[in-house]
């Protein structure tokens, strides 16, 4: 097969025991050799990093590894390059090849069904552990948008999550699926995602209350969405209103919404304030029910309530907060 750049044939046992990539499907091997390094076009795809970021502290790693002659590229998932001589993953090896003036490199040339798969095996050859340079997550977003705005992947939180899934990606999953959406629906976006830090100051501004000295006033940053209730944020907000409401407390509590899409916001906001004390009651009726101890001589009938207050953070709404019918 020839390729528009030169080769250099391995011997027949480093080209059949050598280390090969890890293949997507749709991905074909169609040669495992030596390149001449100038030969290959470095600047061209790299959907592994954000805008083919590389980190300087590695390449001169890399580049030490390869003047002391240590560098052993049988032993390594190779870099891949394309059948007309475009990098697809490697990127910190090339550059240190470049400056430590090494003619060849071993690659694997492939081929790929369709720009999906490409990217996807330049995100998980990253993902794999290595000697080499790691995916951060700012990678991770930057590649799967890529394969959004190519029309790969479905502006859907499920699509998304089926190709994180794909490339390996398991840290914060949920979290980084929100990240994705938000560089690529406007209906993700917010006009401010407060931190609890400034959602007092709007309280002292409003209402002249330091929330961390006044003990009938919380702060909950909920995120939103189908499931808002199934969250660790809304359970912990839970935990710390039930003893309250028990004692007959009345509780005023401000919630700012993250990571949740301005449509979903109204729906989130209503959720939390028709559902989350009726919840508490009903879950309570339904053990009280069990244990027969629906009525009884010790009933005070004073539980307290909740005022929750919503930060405001869509597009046109004025003031700190909004009301929630």
């Amino acid at each position: 097969m020839n390729f528009p750049f030169e080769i250099k044939d391995l011997s027949p046992e480093l080209e059949k025991f050598g280390r090969k990539p890890v293949y997507e499907k749709g991905m074909t091997l169609l040669k495992y050799c030596k390149v001449r390094v100038k030969d290959i076009n470095i600047k061209f795809y790299n959907f592994g990093r954000e805008e083919g970021e590389t980190d300087s502290v590695e390449v001169k790693k890399l580049v030490a590894v390869f003047k002391n002659d240590e560098y052993e590229g049988e032993y390594r998932e190779p870099p891949v390059v394309t059948p007309d001589g475009k990098l697809v993953t490697g990127k910190h090896r090339f550059l240190a090849a470049i400056i430590a003036k090494e003619e060849w490199i071993i690659v694997a040339i492939c081929e790929f069904a369709n720009t999906k798969i490409l990217k996807m095996y330049a995100a998980a050859e990253n993902l794999r552990e290595e000697v080499k340079n790691t995916l951060k997550l700012k990678d991770v977003v930057y590649n799967t948008v890529c394969a959004i705005n190519d029309n790969e992947v479905n502006k859907t939180k499920n699509s998304i999550r089926e190709y994180l899934r794909a490339i390996g990606w398991k840290e914060s999953l949920e979290s980084t699926v929100e990240d994705i959406l938000s560089k690529v629906d406007e209906n993700f976006k917010q006009k401010s995602e407060p931190s609890r830090e400034l959602i007092a100051e709007m309280v002292l501004e409003d209402f002249g209350v330091d929330v961390s000295t006044a003990p009938s006033w919380l702060i909950a940053t909920l995120r939103g969405g189908d499931n808002a209730e199934s969250t660790t944020r809304y359970a912990r907000l839970r935990k710390k209103l039930v003893p309250m409401l028990i004692k007959g407390k009345d509780m005023n509590v401000v919630v700012g919404l993250s990571k949740t899409s301005s449509k979903d916001i109204p729906t989130t906001r209503k959720f939390v304030k028709d559902n989350f004390c009726k919840d508490i009651i009903e879950e309570a009726l339904a053990i009280a029910s069990a244990l027969g101890w629906v009525e009884g001589p010790d009933a005070k009938n004073n539980l307290g309530t909740i005022n929750f207050m919503f930060v405001s953070q869509i597009e046109g709404e004025e003031g700190n907060f909004v009301e929630v019918e």
